[in-house]
C-alpha cells in the first residue's frame, strides 16, 4: 500500500538542491581521478566527458525524481520524433510514387514514339503502293487508249520513213463503206 507522501510532488527547490549536490559530488570524485595533475590534456578531457556522460545517464535512468520533472517533456519529444518519422516515411512514399509515375510517363512516351514510327512506316508503304497503283492505272488507261486506236486504225500500219513514223493504210477504208 502506498503512503500519501509518495503521491505528492517534490518542490522545485528540493530538486535543484539534489542536482547541485550530485553535481558537486560527481565533480569532486571524478576530477582528481581523471585529470590528476595534468588538467589541459585533450585525451583526459574526452575521458572525463565519457565518465560524465555515463554518470548522467545512470542518474537519469535510475531517478524517479527526474522522471517526475521531465517525463512529460520527454513524452512530448518522443511523440514528436514518432510524428516526424511518420512524415519522413510519407515523404519517401510520395517520392517513390513520383519516380514510378515518371517511369510510366517515360514508357508511355516511348510507346507513342514507336507507334508514330510504325504509323509513319505504314503510311509510307501505303503511299508507295498508291503510287504503284496510280502508275498501273495510267498504263492501263494508255493501253486501253491504244487498243481503241488500234481498233479504229486496225487496217493501218505504222511505217518509218525519212526519220519519222507514217501511218499507212493496208486496205481502203472506202471498201468498208461500200460494202455496207
Amino acid at each position: 500500500m502506498q503512503s500519501r507522501h509518495q503521491n505528492n510532488k517534490l518542490p522545485n527547490e528540493l530538486l535543484v538542491d539534489i542536482f547541485k549536490a550530485t553535481d558537486n559530488t560527481i565533480m569532486e570524485n571524478l576530477l582528481p581521478k581523471v585529470f590528476g595533475k595534468d588538467r589541459l590534456s585533450s585525451l583526459k578531457q574526452k575521458e572525463f566527458e565519457k565518465l560524465w556522460t555515463n554518470q548522467v545517464k545512470n542518474l537519469l535512468t535510475s531517478s524517479s525524481i527526474i522522471y517526475l520533472c521531465v517525463g512529460k517533456d520527454f513524452q512530448k519529444r518522443w511523440t514528436k520524433i514518432l510524428e516526424i518519422g511518420k512524415q519522413i516515411r510519407e515523404i519517401e512514399e510520395r517520392e517513390r510514387l513520383v519516380e514510378e509515375r515518371e517511369k510510366i510517363v517515360e514508357k508511355r512516351e516511348k510507346l507513342v514514339e514507336e507507334s508514330e514510327k510504325l504509323v509513319n512506316a505504314k503510311t509510307l508503304e501505303l503511299n508507295e503502293r498508291i503510287v504503284k497503283l496510280e502508275a498501273s492505272r495510267r498504263l492501263l488507261e494508255e493501253y486501253e487508249r491504244l487498243a481503241k486506236k488500234r481498233k479504229r486504225w486496225g487496217s493501218c500500219q505504222i511505217v518509218r520513213e525519212n526519220g519519222g513514223e507514217i501511218l499507212r493504210r493496208t486496205r481502203s477504208h472506202y471498201d468498208l463503206s461500200l460494202t455496207a
